[in-house]
């Protein structure tokens, strides 16, 4: 369903014309002041053949209709559109990159301003003061990391890091790997990059939150105001994690950022400024790593987008896990 929604919007055209029209690309036209436009010309369709006359027991042919008008369209046009209808819903059509070691797939974020912190009023001291974050373009995971995908980078390292670290075994490969620490998890990223050849890390504290609300929308969980659609947590989660991807997907076609496992993050644990920010990377220094989205056992106050923890970086917990970030190239 949503290949055809892409393709039919990727078209510039209404369903009906274009399945019986031929596109032909012309060459670029060079303008005066050195621009380039590339012009693509839709045919319109043949007209339709008149309906048998009405005069004897088979009345013969009526003429063949003339012929649809042409039309012209640039193909810059349609690379707006489709680029347009990214941004307004983009889980429709998100841009994606799949990692060829493990499979993980990466939902690009097309980046923006926001205000980030407690926006609803209901928050902690340290969702405080309310500040505006810019961030730019990335990456990040539709899911959080499976115990399937942490046993497939960790198996055979060197460094005294289980390669199946997870309480919840019979939760089953697919579910978020947990028992992880923050600097089990730079192990994981340095081997999955010599693996892949790629350049993963954790996302940042404001990427992170950013993702989670859908974009920087105003969502009291990652997805909107339905905990139960949207998050794993106490009162539906039965105390045990869950396959990834089982409930709702946010705006971004991200899931589980609300509960299921707590995810690290990159920066370090500090207090927001109220100053205007652009790709903030945290303090420099501090004594825990901040720990975002709850887990499958926290309460629903707990569970909301904007809610920060930490914990010391070789911290081990039943709740902990992550997912990645990639840059855009």
């Amino acid at each position: 369903m949503r290949k055809t929604i892409c393709l039919a919007v990727g078209m510039l055209l209404s369903a009906s014309t274009f399945t019986s029209a031929n596109v032909v690309v012309k060459d670029a036209l060079v303008f005066g002041d050195g621009t380039k436009q590339t012009t693509a010309t839709v045919q319109g369709p043949v007209g339709l053949q008149g309906a048998p006359g009405d005069t004897g027991p088979v009345g013969p042919a009526g003429p063949q209709g003339p012929a649809g008008n042409n039309s012209t369209v640039t193909i810059e046009s349609i690379c707006a559109a489709i680029t347009a209808v990214r941004m307004t819903v983009p889980s429709i059509c998100p841009v994606t990159l799949t990692d060829p070691t493990t499979g993980m797939v990466f939902h690009k974020v097309t980046g923006g301003t926001f205000t980030m912190g407690d926006t609803f009023g209901d928050g902690s001291t340290d969702e405080l003061p309310l500040h505006q974050v810019t961030v730019s373009d990335f990456y990040i995971g539709k899911y959080e990391v499976t115990q399937a995908e942490w046993q497939t980078v960790m198996t055979g390292n060197t460094n005294s890091i289980s390669a199946t670290p997870s309480a919840f075994t019979t939760c089953g490969t697919s579910c978020p790997v947990e028992q992880v620490s923050w600097d089990d998890i730079q192990i994981f990223i340095s081997r999955l990059n010599t693996q892949s050849g790629k350049n993963y890390r954790l996302p940042t504290e404001a990427e992170w939150e950013y993702a989670a609300r859908s974009g920087g929308q105003s969502q009291k969980y990652s997805g909107g105001s339905d905990i139960n659609a949207v998050a794993w947590y106490g009162v539906n989660s039965g105390s045990t994690t869950h396959a990834v991807g089982t409930k709702q997907a946010n705006g971004l076609g991200l899931y589980d950022m609300s509960g299921n496992v707590c995810e690290w993050v990159s920066d370090w644990y500090g207090s927001y400024g109220s100053a205007a920010q652009t790709n903030p990377t945290g303090p420099t220094t501090g004594f825990g790593h901040v720990v975002r989205g709850a887990f499958m056992n926290a309460g629903a106050s707990f569970v909301r987008a904007s809610i920060r923890a930490y914990y010391s970086p070789p911290d081990i917990r039943y709740f902990l896990g992550f997912r990645l970030v990639a840059p855009v190239q």
